[in-house]
């Protein structure tokens, strides 16, 4: 019935966590801890976003971001270029892809977001854990690429507005909001895109 939206985060995260992951010579399992007490329903994500933090960012790297998402659209060729050491897939589409042969033998870059659940009334009751995986090889993070081409009709993708599910679902694992984030979409799949300095930092799947 309360609006109020109190968020604690804890961690090793989202304070300089791009530069602390670069510092590391390899990526074994990373934890992203979200510690959210919600007297909100979930459903209500507008208030949840109102509430969410919002690191500054300019407009011209977001253009930048939405400019190098549409040149991997035309020519997945392109991809390799947005690659820095490491990039992180989703809880979703991790999910889908994980038994794929491409996938499946890959050991190292395990990540845990412990994300808040919410009960049949949308009120948040505990924290779970969803599991990710950090691609640390360039020739694994042009294989998922191969993979959206052959299966989510890269070629038709377009960029879109971010809605409040997109949003809500990158808050979700990492407690704010921070730009650029890019949505495309097709007739087979949703995808968000959150690029760092230039490079793909985390790619989800949000809708098929």
């Amino acid at each position: 019935m309360t609006n109020l939206v109190v968020s604690f985060t804890v961690l090793i995260l989202l304070i300089n966590y791009y530069m602390y992951f670069r510092s590391l010579p390899g990526i074994c399992t990373i934890i992203l801890i979200i510690f959210s007490a919600v007297a909100v329903h979930s459903q209500d994500t507008t208030v949840i976003l109102d509430k969410a933090p919002r690191l500054p960012f300019s407009e011209n790297e977001v253009q930048a971001a939405v400019d190098v998402t549409k040149q991997t659209i035309k020519n997945i060729n392109t991809a390799g270029t947005l690659f820095d050491k490491f990039m992180i897939v989703g809880p979703r589409l991790w999910n889908k892809i994980k038994n794929e042969n491409d996938f499946k033998n890959i050991e190292e870059g395990n990540v845990t977001f412990k994300v808040p659940r919410f009960d049949a009334s949308g009120k948040w009751t505990s924290k779970e854990d969803v599991k990710g995986k950090a691609l640390q090889d360039r020739v694994h993070y042009l294989k998922l690429w191969t993979y959206i081409k052959q299966n989510f009709n890269l070629e038709e993708m377009q960029v879109v507005d971010k809605n409040n599910k997109d949003k809500f679902i990158y808050w979700l694992y990492f407690a704010k909001i921070e730009e650029p984030v890019i949505a495309v979409q097709s007739d087979k799949a949703r995808l968000m895109l959150s690029y760092t300095k230039g490079k793909l930092f985390f790619i989800e799947l949000t809708s098929e």
